[in-house]
């Protein structure tokens, strides 16, 4: 039964990469064609890591005549190489705009010499190696200068087969897709300890299907968080994915690097239908919803100091105003929130409707499989505040570019100074409400 499931995740990573390099490959060049500044409109862009990705889903296909494009593509891209580097688009050969872009292509040749040695044939295996080598040279060089990115490094050791980036503490939900990826590739020749991806597992959420751990700034794709590798290794690892992770994306072209593991952990869920993210240390959004959508709310206070108090209805948010005081005249807005626009999300005052309130008015967030209060209170120094609702953008969201650069997709509950004191502290409680 092991050996049967793990079969059909695997099967469902090369379909997820090969449904999307199909939807991306232009008939003429039959390369995928993709441009990361503005994805939603069409491209005559050539990146070279998607294509190596899809090429690797054609190989792990296993059908001859998939494995015979899949060859054509790496020929095309080993051609472009410069040295140990690559141009990240192949209309800037010879120009490498990015030192570490190879890394990214390093485990694709990876899997390729290691799976498809037998159907390569002696030119191109020679053209494969010729390539780690030099990429491997120039990780050297970088790592001597300091400068070499801890996913990239992690991968190279990986196929030195090292274990020294075990260490590593990633960061961020990318980093930990970058760790996965090298774990893989190590455990691909060796076994390695299942710590490792316990580790892992304990910062993804059975309950929103999401990544809960440390975290900069989450970034947003528009309603929802930015699927990232990780997100598909989790899905993998726990054979649960939500839509958010199905729905047609750039980054499935990816799952073609993803070999399920062979270990099986237990889904970690909790008893709260929210989650405060990061768990356990300065929460920035708190994460709801079921596997068709999951909903976030975000705080932002420019120039503030946030302090938290975890309940187990929510959250008290402590917000210390700067120092310096906004001039009258700059109508400015020193505390956001932001709510993923959404049909089944909708903002109240609970006077009514409008769109400026007093801060001693409560806020009501209507959602599912639950529902917010908001209450604001001035708890240090004495002011003038005005409250208002309007659409708008948290500082991570990515889509806003090319012809959604004027869209907005969330709200926004700002909090304007008209006036204050100097020590100025703002208290924001957010309380759970039973849908």
């Amino acid at each position: 039964m092991m050996l049967d499931t793990l079969s059909q995740e695997k099967r469902k990573m090369v379909e997820l990469a090969l449904d999307a390099g199909r939807k991306r490959q232009n008939l003429q060049t039959g390369l995928v064609h993709f441009c990361y500044e503005s994805e939603s409109n069409k491209h005559d862009t050539i990146p070279l890591f998607e294509n190596a990705c899809f090429a690797l889903a054609l190989f792990r296909s296993r059908l001859s005549e998939n494995v015979l494009e899949g060859k054509e593509i790496i020929e095309k891209i080993l051609a472009f190489r410069v040295e140990g580097n690559f141009p990240v688009y192949l209309h800037e050969y010879p120009h490498c705009k990015s030192r570490n872009f190879s890394f990214q292509l390093l485990p694709v040749f990876f899997y390729l010499q290691k799976e498809f040695t037998n159907i390569l044939g002696e030119s191109l295996t020679n053209k494969l190696q010729s390539a780690v080598s030099a990429i491997l040279g120039l990780a050297s060089n970088l790592r001597e200068q300091n400068a070499l990115p801890k996913g990239a490094d992690a991968k190279c050791k990986a196929v030195l087969q090292t274990e020294e980036f075990f260490a590593w503490q990633p960061s961020s939900s990318a980093e930990w897709g970058d760790f996965l990826l090298a774990y893989q590739m190590y455990d691909f020749t060796k076994e390695a300890p299942i710590e490792v991806v316990e580790r892992a597992a304990s910062f993804w959420n059975g309950d929103v299907l999401s990544y809960v751990g440390k975290e900069k700034r989450l970034m947003q794709d528009k309603g929802e968080p930015l699927l990232t590798l990780y997100d598909l290794f989790m899905g993998a690892l726990f054979h649960t994915y939500s839509d958010r992770m199905l729905h047609d994306h750039p980054l499935h072209l990816q799952a073609s690097l993803v070999y399920p593991f062979s270990k099986e952990l237990p889904l970690q869920k909790i008893e709260s239908p929210f989650v405060f993210s990061p768990m356990g240390e300065d929460p920035q959004r708190i994460l709801w919803g079921e596997k068709s959508f999951l909903h976030s709310l975000v705080w932002e206070g420019e120039n503030c100091a946030v302090q938290h108090k975890t309940l187990d209805q929510g959250i008290d948010l402590f917000f210390t105003l700067p120092t310096s005081i906004p001039e009258e005249e700059d109508d400015h807005m020193e505390i956001s929130l932001y709510v993923n626009l959404h049909q089944k999300n909708a903002i109240s005052l609970s006077t009514g409707k409008g769109m400026v309130f007093p801060l001693d008015e409560t806020l009501h967030i209507s959602s599912f499989p639950i529902s917010w209060k908001i209450a604001f209170e001035v708890i240090e120094g004495t002011g003038r505040y005005v409250g208002h609702l309007s659409r708008g953008n948290r500082a991570s969201q990515i889509a806003t570019k090319g012809e959604n650069r004027f869209e907005a997709y969330d709200y926004r509950i700002a909090i304007r100074t008209v006036r204050r004191e100097p020590n100025a502290k703002i208290k924001v409680s957010l309380r759970k409400i039973e849908a």
